[in-house]
């Protein structure tokens, strides 16, 4: 397993929209609307599916 495997790449801004945002390796992308409520709900749900697999 390498380094990306282990990491969680949320990116955020503005200007971000989810589907570019994971086109360009994140996981997740969060844009105009989204607060970080949202960020973290997607971090603690995308952690805890990783750790069944």
């Amino acid at each position: 397993m390498g380094v990306r495997e282990k990491l969680l790449f949320a990116a955020g801004g503005t200007q971000v929209e989810g589907d570019r945002a994971k086109e360009a390796g994140a996981d997740a992308g969060f844009g105009r609307g989204t607060h970080g409520n949202h960020v973290a709900t997607f971090l603690v749900k995308e952690r805890d599916r990783r750790a069944k697999e």
